[in-house]
């Protein structure tokens, strides 16, 4: 067997412990649509990549192992024929109904929160807020069940609202 082909050989069992051992990165995504039907409007969603298995298309599930950035879309924000709303804040919480509200550090940790209130801050770990779309890093370091919060404010009216949603994520660490 010539150099090469052992170098080649211990490339391909590199790759393959890396595989193994690496965290997945694939991306959750969460399509999100205004319910103006109710009054006050809603957040709603219609559709979720990572749906919790038995649980409502608005829960999240994330795989033991990954560490998944959380897109939360809400098409034509803002835009001629699209919803009046656009997306403003996200929060985590560590009970359900509960926000804003003080979080534990660990937990805030997972999602670069603010321990105060559960606010995720949207210029660090790779956060990011637009209109039409939230950016989330989730860490998910432990086995735990957290609720979010996102949260959106009509375009041109700020009286009007905020709007939010708020179901959970089981991180399975």
């Amino acid at each position: 067997m010539t150099i090469n082909n052992k170098m080649k050989g211990l490339g391909v069992l590199l790759v393959a412990a890396l595989t193994v051992s690496s965290p997945v990165w694939a991306a959750v995504n969460v399509t999100l649509e205004v319910d103006d039907s109710v009054n006050p409007p809603e957040l709603v969603v219609v559709n979720n990549n990572s749906q919790c298995a038995g649980g409502a298309i608005d829960c999240i599930e994330v795989g033991q192992g990954q560490q998944p950035h959380m897109y939360f879309r809400l098409n034509r924000a803002c835009q001629p024929g699209g919803a009046d709303w656009r997306l403003s804040k996200f929060y985590i919480m560590e009970y359900e109904k509960n926000w804003p509200a003080p979080l534990p550090a660990d937990i805030a940790d997972e999602f670069c929160a603010d321990t105060n209130t559960g606010e995720v801050d949207m210029s660090s770990c790779q956060n990011q807020a637009r209109d039409d779309q939230l950016k989330i890093k989730n860490y998910n370091r432990v086995p735990r069940t957290v609720y979010y919060m996102v949260e959106a404010e009509h375009c041109t009216n700020p009286g009007q609202g905020p709007i939010g949603l708020d179901p959970e994520i089981r991180n399975r660490g």
